[in-house]
């Protein structure tokens, strides 16, 4: 049915359906999600082994001309990494984002924001004392006032 429009008046919700349509709605969803999950397992196992496998092909080699490197000395990690500067360089901010997150520029950038916060909780908070101690001496001088 992808690709199909359907009108928010023709969908049924799963309440409304009977006990064996629900089941099998379910039971469908299980599946697909297996599925998917077996997939993602397999992936992972996998990038590590095609991580280290050579890449010969026109574009691998003309990209690792560009940064100067030996062919045989790069990897498919390398290139990945060239691919992600190169998808930076071209203004991709997911890119950027993870070169930040491996070079560890996210933490020191989550570290300076963070002292920047609390130094502007100390001076709201000095501001609050300066203005409870100005409080403080206008009532001394009320009281004084009243004493005399």
């Amino acid at each position: 049915m992808r690709g199909d429009t359907v009108a928010k008046e023709d969908l049924i919700s799963i309440g409304e359906r009977t006990k064996d349509e629900q089941q099998n709605i379910t039971k469908s969803g299980g599946i697909a999600s297996g599925v998917a999950r077996r997939k993602k397992i397999l992936m992972r196992k996998m990038l590590p082994d095609l991580l280290e496998k050579g890449a010969f092909s026109e574009n691998d080699l003309a990209m690792l001309a560009e940064y100067g490197e030996d062919p045989e000395e790069v990897n498919q990690a390398g290139l990945a990494l060239m691919g992600l500067i190169n998808a930076a360089k071209g203004g991709s901010v997911p890119a950027v984002k993870q070169i930040m997150e491996m070079t560890g520029e996210d933490e020191r950038l989550k570290i300076e924001q963070k002292k920047l916060r609390l130094e502007q909780e100390k001076l709201k908070l000095l501001k609050e004392r300066q203005s409870s101690g100005d409080d403080l001496d206008k009532l001394d001088e009320i009281l004084e006032k009243l004493g005399t």
